[in-house]
């Protein structure tokens, strides 16, 4: 899949395309997600909830996990502890957000990151885990080459083609839904299922925590 994407403050949209057929719609405004998977007529919308996962702010997070740049997400590294790690460093301390969940920020010599363990609330087990590649230099700045997000037994890994301010014609905000189509609001125990399908959130997680 070919994954366009821009962000702007508290605003993300993402256009997923399956060779020319646009498969996947999805707008995340402030705390207001609209998810179309176009192939199967279905979308999802809602208001996603401070007491699921990691909240608002760190679904935004983690959707754009190489932007340490918030004051939570800074404040917490600047607050965590620091140890020697391989050839690099381990920040381990307490994401304080919409929940309190334990992490583990592991970087380069350089201070760059390479792996990022988000814990559940009150430490039960791994919430996710990101990787990230080597920086690269694009047009729009210094971003890693590839980024990887492993929760249970899924892993999702993007592969940074292009890094730029978009066009007004690349990249439009998601279309409205088909009239014809079956909307579930995220508060609808199927449209939790399919998430969790989605998301590769299962029995196989085996810590119980939520998305």
């Amino acid at each position: 899949m070919e994954v366009r994407w821009a962000t702007e403050a508290e605003s993300l949209v993402v256009v997923g395309y399956v060779g020319p057929v646009r498969a996947l719609d999805a707008s995340y405004l402030g705390d207001s997600l609209y998810v179309a998977l176009r192939p199967m007529d279905l979308g999802l919308a809602g208001s996603v909830l401070r007491q699921e996962g990691l909240g608002p702010e760190g679904l935004r997070f983690l959707a754009r996990p190489w932007d340490f740049s918030h004051a939570w997400i800074r404040s917490a590294i600047e607050h965590g502890t620091v140890e020697p790690w391989s050839e690099g460093w381990r920040v381990a301390g307490v994401l304080v957000g919409d929940g309190t969940n334990p992490f583990s920020l592991e970087l380069t010599p350089k201070g760059e990151p390479k792996r990022l363990r988000i814990g559940g609330e009150g430490g039960r087990g791994t919430l996710i885990a990101v990787r990230y590649g080597e920086p690269k230099q694009y047009r729009g700045g210094s971003v890693p080459r590839w980024v990887e997000w492993e929760r249970g037994s899924s892993v999702v890994r993007l592969e940074i083609e292009e890094y730029a301010r978009p066009g007004p014609s690349r990249l439009r905000r998601p279309p409205p839904a088909d009239p014809e189509w079956t909307m579930l609001s995220l508060d609808d125990p199927r449209s939790r299922a399919l998430l969790r399908r989605f998301l590769g959130i299962g029995g196989d997680a085996g810590d119980g925590a939520e998305p």
